[in-house]
């Protein structure tokens, strides 16, 4: 009898340890790409970041500062004003403050987006998209994707 209850407790236990203590993992490959003038960008980080009404998401090598600031160039900088999730934001000028702001900056100074557009197609488990716009210097960006970890 003694040793029926010793025998079921470390089943018990073993399946516990095997079924129970499931250790969470996220490999999503959190990324940007893009064509800036002609030329491929790709970098191996992308995140987001809701900022009030807002939302924020920066595709970038290296790492981040404690600001949430990329450490390395390139990276592109895509500001959504009046967020609301799934949906298509459109940019028509550069005054901010009319529907966001796009900075590309590769170390040869930066460009701001004239018009294009923004769309996001997932919220969750993370936030996806493409993008496309004119820069104040004429260079197009287009084909932009994202998949980017949410914080």
């Amino acid at each position: 009898m003694k040793q029926t209850i010793t025998l079921t407790v470390a089943i018990a236990f073993t399946l516990l340890c095997s079924f129970g203590c499931k250790k969470s993992t996220d490999n999503t490959n959190y990324n940007m790409y893009a064509t800036i003038g002609g030329s491929q960008f790709w970098v191996s980080n992308c995140i987001s970041k809701q900022t009030g009404t807002g939302l924020d998401i920066t595709g970038f090598s290296g790492v981040e500062d404690a600001y949430g600031n990329p450490t390395t160039l390139p990276y592109i900088f895509l500001q959504i004003d009046g967020y609301n999730g799934v949906g298509t934001y459109n940019f028509n000028s550069i005054t901010y403050n009319t529907g966001g702001f796009i900075r590309v900056d590769s170390g040869n100074g930066y460009k701001i987006a004239v018009h294009g557009m923004i769309n996001i197609t997932s919220v969750s488990p993370n936030i996806q998209g493409f993008f496309d716009f004119m820069c104040n210097d004429s260079t197009f960006v287009n084909g932009g994707s994202f998949v980017a970890k949410h914080y």
